[in-house]
């Protein structure tokens, strides 16, 4: 295993705080080093450990770092030099330097060789990490895109205030917080280990996105406790982040990625359409959600920086961990909850109000079903749902949850006029009194709207009106004659409020 210069100079200063060092690039690696002897062709990626170096300085390679046991003696005057060199200023021969430099290599070398035998073995990623965390002595988690934890190794050194992973309201706030980050976002698409600042978590993290095909699906992050952090940090996280990428995209086996028996069943409700619904309500029995039970759906609709950031997954683990009988998942753009309300032991409000913060706070929209007992309608449950976010949001957009019960008139109006505007499926003769009024500048149809909506009490209507009661039966009767009807028939007194309601839609859309 090469090391590179940032991590050597560390291991070095650990024993030699004074040495001193110059023309050196960070990122520069080396293999083994050796004791240089006279005459010995100087190879780039080496280390020379020299006390005397009769060697002309401008045949040394740029990529070659010398290093003295003592002071850089031999050229302390030569300035200039491109080469990189570091003088330990102690007293140990070269010898000793050497045998010192071999076991700070080995010790990396044996710890490359852990992670590579784990590979070799099988391992999980948590097993991976655990193998790889005594060397960096800091709590390491690989996270999703969308920030669903995959494995966590060391948190249990971490004081409580930086303990967000363990706290499903601490993850959610975090995951809002990151997505409108204008750095994180940007981050998304660094190649390189960075490292992102502690305003949000309260604690700093080395962070390395594992990528795939171009585009970043997985991070590592390393955070800072109980040590601070060093440069050398940043190459061995690198190291690591490789031989996680080949675990995630060439072993067979993806513990992280399973989903349970009730997610696929109602995956099987979203998706087939020709599903028996007998064998769900079978398997949804054995999972002891029976068809005695009440059930509710939610249909949740996420931003877009949620959909780019692929935070979905741990949307639905908070909405399960805070409703414990329930089951979410991701389905096109939105994400589609179904509630058990009598495993919950809570109704429709309640459940409404339990998620009321969380919606508002991650800026999301929400729809509800009606509450319906049994399986055979958890698939229209959903249907509602969907109806009652897309239908409320248009009507009210200022809302950020939408009910179906309160929109379920309003669609109805819409479906009856999908293929005929509202002004031909109306009742005719209410279309006559409406020419009426507008030739003639009479209120014939805010009367008779008047006295529909009070349940045909004349008293009432006349009041709202403003005017006599004898003037308004005398106006009431000539709206009768000229439709042809006596205002008897509860089918037709249904049929014109309807078609008042029909006009009044038909008005707003050419609005």
């Amino acid at each position: 295993m090469n090391l590179n210069f940032a991590l050597l100079k560390e291991r070095l200063l650990q024993k030699y705080p004074d040495l001193r060092a110059r023309n050196f690039l960070p990122e520069a690696t080396y293999c083994h080093p050796v004791l240089y002897e006279p005459g010995m062709n100087l190879l780039p990626g080496r280390i020379y450990v020299t006390d005397n170096m009769p060697l002309s300085p401008s045949s040394i390679p740029e990529n070659v770092l010398i290093l003295f046991p003592g002071e850089m003696s031999p050229w302390k005057n030569l300035e200039d030099q491109a080469f990189a060199c570091i003088a330990l200023k102690g007293h140990d021969s070269t010898v000793h330097v050497l045998n010192l430099l071999l076991d700070i290599f080995d010790e990396y070398q044996n710890w490359e060789n852990t992670l590579s035998q784990s590979l070799l073995n099988g391992s999980s990623i948590s097993q991976l990490l655990t193998r790889a965390y005594p060397m960096l002595g800091c709590p390491l988690c690989l996270l999703s895109r969308g920030f669903s934890m995959i494995a966590f190794v060391g948190q249990d050194i971490l004081p409580p205030e930086y303990q967000i992973f363990n706290n499903s309201e601490k993850t959610i706030e975090y995951i809002n917080s990151m997505k409108q980050d204008e750095f994180y976002n940007e981050a998304l698409n660094f190649e390189e280990p960075y490292i992102f600042p502690e305003q949000l978590t309260g604690i700093r993290s080395w962070n390395i996105n594992i990528q795939q095909f171009g585009r970043t699906t997985h991070r590592l992050m390393m955070l800072e406790y109980p040590r601070p952090f060093t440069e050398g940090d940043a190459y061995l996280l690198d190291i690591l982040a490789s031989y996680i990428q080949y675990l995630l995209y060439h072993t067979s086996e993806m513990q992280f990625t399973g989903e349970n028996s009730l997610h696929s069943i109602f995956s099987s409700i979203l998706t087939d359409s020709s599903a028996d619904y007998i064998e769900i309500s079978q398997h949804l029995s054995a999972m002891g959600w029976y068809h005695t039970h009440s059930y509710l759906s939610m249909v949740l609709r996420t931003t877009y920086m949620d959909q780019q950031n692929l935070t979905t997954n741990a949307i639905c683990s908070y909405i399960e961990e805070l409703l414990p009988a329930s089951c979410c998942i991701p389905y096109k753009k939105d994400i589609v909850a179904f509630f058990n309300l009598t495993l919950l032991k809570m109704d429709r409000e309640k459940v409404s109000e339990k998620l009321a913060c969380f919606i508002r706070d991650s800026y999301f929209n929400a729809g509800y079903s009606r509450t319906m007992t049994g399986h055979m309608n958890l698939r229209r449950q959903y249907v509602q749902a969907f109806l009652a976010l897309n239908v409320g949001s248009r009507y009210h957009p200022h809302i950020w949850i939408h009910q179906f019960n309160q929109i379920a008139l309003p669609y109805l109006l819409e479906r009856s006029t999908s293929q005929l505007p509202g002004y031909m499926v109306c009742a005719e003769n209410l279309l006559r009194l409406k020419e009426i009024d507008d030739t003639q500048g009479t209120n014939y149809m805010q009367t008779l709207r008047t006295y529909l909506e009070n349940h045909l009490n004349a008293v009432q209507s006349a009041k709202d009106l403003f005017i006599h009661r004898s003037t308004f039966l005398y106006r009431l009767d000539k709206i009768k004659k000229i439709m042809e009807t006596e205002l008897d028939d509860s089918d037709e007194l249904l049929y014109l409020l309807l078609s008042f309601r029909l006009l009044d839609l038909e008005e707003e859309r050419q609005e």
